[in-house]
């Protein structure tokens, strides 16, 4: 069981405004949506990139094509069964992973106090094979100002063991939380942080820390 992380990651919310819904619904989209999001670095405030995400398919699956202001950086796929899953990642060239079952960054119908725990075989386009354990916990409704604009959202929180752990590292640990807003069928909001450890007596730890914010939303 992976314990969750308490309180939030940084700035830039204000605790409970009257909800918009009491349950929220799936949503109901289509193709061409787009969503803009800065992706900022929380250790500086410097900005790193821009990345537009757009709907590409609905029918069938939900397909999202992200594409980075970087040039350099790949155009990713993403493709689940329904909004908004991730069944499989497409990293070009020939990068991404396989997700069975697809995982769930958030499951409908959503109310404050849901929660739901997967375990997912991930499988890499080198063929590796990990185990994911994963847990999360929507919370309540916040007051999410961004670049975009001030949204009711509610706040999710998810963790995940990568089941990677090799004779040096333990597992990988993952700790997101995103602020998923009905008004833009989406979070105008999402912070990823990682952590792993080595098997030492005095241990080495990696970590890393990234912060999304919504800066259009276009339906």
């Amino acid at each position: 069981m992976v314990a969750l992380l308490p309180g939030a990651l940084i700035g830039g919310c204000a605790p409970y405004p009257p909800a918009p819904v009491a349950v929220v619904s799936a949503p109901r989209l289509k193709a061409g949506e787009t969503w803009v999001y800065e992706q900022i670095n929380p250790y500086n405030g410097e900005y790193v990139r821009t990345l537009t995400d757009e709907l590409a398919q609905v029918d069938g699956g939900v397909e999202i094509v992200q594409r980075s202001s970087r040039p350099q950086d790949p155009v990713e796929t993403q493709y689940g069964p329904g909004p908004w899953q991730l069944g499989l990642e497409r990293v070009e060239p020939g990068g991404g992973a396989a997700f069975t079952p697809p995982l769930a960054l958030v499951r409908f119908p959503l109310a404050p106090g849901r929660s739901w725990h997967q375990t997912i075989t991930v499988r890499d386009a080198r063929g590796a094979r990990h185990v994911w354990s994963c847990v999360a916990h929507a919370l309540d409704w916040e007051r999410v100002a961004t670049p975009a604009g001030s949204y009711p959202a509610l706040r999710i929180v998810l963790q995940r063991s990568l089941g990677d752990a090799d004779a040096v590292w333990n597992d990988t640990m993952e700790y997101e939380v995103l602020w998923y807003a009905p008004a833009v069928q989406r979070w105008v909001r999402r912070e990823l942080r990682t952590e792993r450890v080595e098997r030492a007596y005095i241990p080495r730890v990696q970590r890393d820390w990234i912060v999304w914010e919504l800066t259009a939303y276009h339906p």
